[in-house]
């Protein structure tokens, strides 16, 4: 239950940065859009702030996609 509570706050940061967003076609923002959601799901165990991604972040997701 509480993992779902720290999904729902950063999908809610998320949108709350997203909506800003006017860069690319609509295609491409709900690219980015689904991309950064699967970013979300590899993070939010892990996580409760979207501010705190840091690289250490970024490569651990890297290497996790590379292993898939």
């Amino acid at each position: 239950m509480l993992n779902i509570k720290i999904y729902i706050n950063l999908l809610r940061q998320f949108e709350r940065i997203f909506k800003h967003n006017r860069q690319g076609s609509i295609k491409t923002r709900h690219r980015y859009k689904v991309a950064f959601e699967r970013f979300l799901v590899f993070l939010f165990f892990r996580l409760e702030k979207l501010s705190n991604i840091g690289p250490k972040r970024l490569y651990a997701y890297v290497d996790y996609l590379v292993e898939k």
